[in-house]
């Protein structure tokens, strides 16, 4: 192949990172599949975490780096740590010289990293192995910061056409005091007065505004770290990982236009953004081989005992627990019991199903399930999910109605942008029990085809865009003579589909105009990053527009280091 380019991708494998991972490694075989050499480096906490797939090992040339120094991840939160952790990991790969100089050996062409915040630093992996482009992903939407450094923050500050569409645009990345936050991102504005909207968008915009000032200072005291690591070790300059971020070559988000339409009018024109959520559509989950047995054999067990089924799972992370969670969980029974005939299928962490008893026998509830596989099912009515932005797109993919209920990070955000399109539904769990187990109620009703809102009510599902944006996400993936659409139930929103390849069923092909990956030159030279610090910050003060009286120049150039 002649564009074939030597990768490489570093994304590490962690407990609250596995849906990251997930797209990282799709994205990695989507790449291998087209003809590019692939060397994949995996962070990990220990040996658990590597992968159960030895093809997929083998087809992406993985190495795995445990790291040496870490805590317990509950201790980690606690502290409040996570984000050190990663940059501990960083440090300890440059600082093995056997690694180091196999990589360099290699003589990649393209170096790829997640720039979330809680893995950011690996892209000073590819500065230290003098990689010279690179491309950053993003599992979640991006930052302000991010998009701060991109010359695109200005654009939320902007008043005319951007009004409530621009509320909502993500910002509790990386912050702690997230109640505040999340409830200004919560998907409903309490009757839309025009006075309350406009305070919702000014204290968003302040705190895109705090984010901001508070991720430049803690990497100017980060790049510190760094600028001794590069002199000591490699006798290089560290150019700051503001500088490396914004020289990315190519920035390629989880997401879809037609699912994150904020973004994508935010970034629209920017040819260095590329929208590739998706990658997993199609493809076996086989992160956990022993997890899809077990889902096949409980599709094959109760599936046909009632009249469908909804999928309740609220992701990796969120495990709930009787002491914290308790009354949210009393409002999911109560509402699962209003619904006899219907059989829900609720993942709940291992040790954590025992401690709340279920009297009905329509609920199952599994440690583990393949979700792709249950979504897929056409007996499958409607998720209630915590609306990851996996999850999301696997649900719209699939076409199945989500009842969203987030709980932290880009959740809020994802929650907001089905219920403010009207393609899916969002309860706040926060509400006291009786509140939210009304709102599941009746969100489930409207999910299941048995009761329809006016479409003047602020929270409604809207059939006809749902299928649109479902077409339209389906026509990204699939060349038309590859996909067959038949006829499914309105009251099921199910579309059923259907690959012919000379009559037998194989793996499903992306066309081979999604991912501009193969138009990326070799000797792309890196961008001049000299007196970087100093143009960030005379640039600041005019991205942010009438925010700047919120900007205290002290704060950003008197650091403690």
């Amino acid at each position: 192949m002649a564009n074939t380019l030597k990768i490489l991708v570093v994304q590490p494998n962690y407990v609250f990172l596995r849906s990251h991972f997930a797209f990282g490694l799709n994205l990695a075989k989507y790449l291998a599949e087209e003809g590019h050499q692939i060397h994949m480096l995996v962070p990990i906490t220990d040996s658990t975490y590597k992968l159960t797939n030895k093809n997929d090992e083998a087809q992406l040339n993985v190495r795995y780096f445990v790291q040496k120094k870490t805590k317990p991840l509950q201790e980690l939160i606690r502290e409040g740590d996570l984000s050190k952790m990663n940059d501990r990991i960083y440090h300890e790969i440059a600082d093995d010289f056997e690694l180091m100089d196999e990589l360099r050996a290699e003589k990649f062409d393209v170096g790829m990293a997640e720039a979330f915040c809680f893995t950011e630093y690996s892209l000073a992996l590819f500065h230290f192995l003098q990689i010279a482009v690179t491309i950053a992903t993003q599992s979640q939407p991006m930052s302000p910061f991010q998009l701060y450094l991109m010359g695109h923050l200005s654009k939320m500050k902007q008043s005319e056409g951007m009004t409530t569409e621009f509320i909502g645009i993500s910002t509790m990345n990386i912050l702690r005091n997230g109640g505040d936050r999340m409830k200004l991102l919560n998907m409903r504005s309490k009757g839309q007065m025009a006075e309350e909207l406009k305070w919702r968008r000014d204290e968003v915009w302040r705190h895109c505004v705090e984010q901001t000032l508070a991720k430049i200072k803690e990497h100017i005291n980060m790049d510190t770290e760094y600028q001794k690591l590069a002199e000591e070790k490699f006798h290089l300059n560290f150019p700051g990982w503001d500088a490396l971020f914004a020289k990315s070559r190519f920035y390629f988000i989880n997401s879809l236009p037609e699912i994150d339409f904020i973004q994508s009018k935010i970034l629209k024109g920017d040819q260095r953004v590329k929208f590739i959520g998706g990658l997993n559509f199609g493809r076996p989950s086989d992160i956990d081989e022993k997890a899809m047995e077990n889902t096949n054999a409980l599709i094959s067990r109760s599936l046909g005992t009632k009249e469908g089924v909804v999928l309740v799972s609220f992701g990796t992370n969120e495990a709930l627990s009787e002491s914290g969670d308790a009354q949210f969980v009393e409002a999911m029974a109560g509402t699962m019991d209003k619904f006899p005939n219907i059989l829900f299928i609720w993942k709940l962490a291992q040790g954590i199903a025992g401690q709340f008893q279920f009297k009905w026998d329509n609920v199952i509830t599994q440690s583990w399930i393949n979700q792709k596989e249950l979504l897929a099912h056409p007996k499958t009515k409607a998720f209630v999910s915590h609306c990851g932005m996996n999850s999301l797109l696997e649900s719209v993919f699939h076409g199945v109605p989500i009842v969203c209920v987030p709980f932290t990070m880009d959740q809020y955000y994802n929650a907001e942008l089905m219920a403010f399109r009207h393609i899916g539904l969002a309860v706040d769990r926060e509400n006291e029990k009786q509140t939210v187990q009304n709102e599941l109620i009746s969100a489930l009703s409207e999910a299941l085809g048995r009761r329809t809102i006016s479409n003047d009510s602020a929270t409604h599902l809207d059939l006809a865009k749902f299928k649109a944006i479902l077409c339209a996400t389906l026509n990204k993936f699939y060349n038309s003579e590859k996909l067959v659409l038949r006829p499914h139930q309105i009251d099921a929103f199910w579309v059923h589909l259907t690959r012919h390849y000379k009559g037998k069923d194989k793996p499903v092909q992306l066309s081979t105009d999604y991912l501009t990956i193969l138009h990326l030159s070799k000797d792309i030279e890196a961008n001049s990053t000299k007196g970087y610090n100093d143009k960030l910050l005379t640039q600041f003060d005019g991205q942010l527009g009438n925010g700047s009286a919120f900007l205290n120049d002290s704060k950003i150039i008197k650091v403690q280091k």
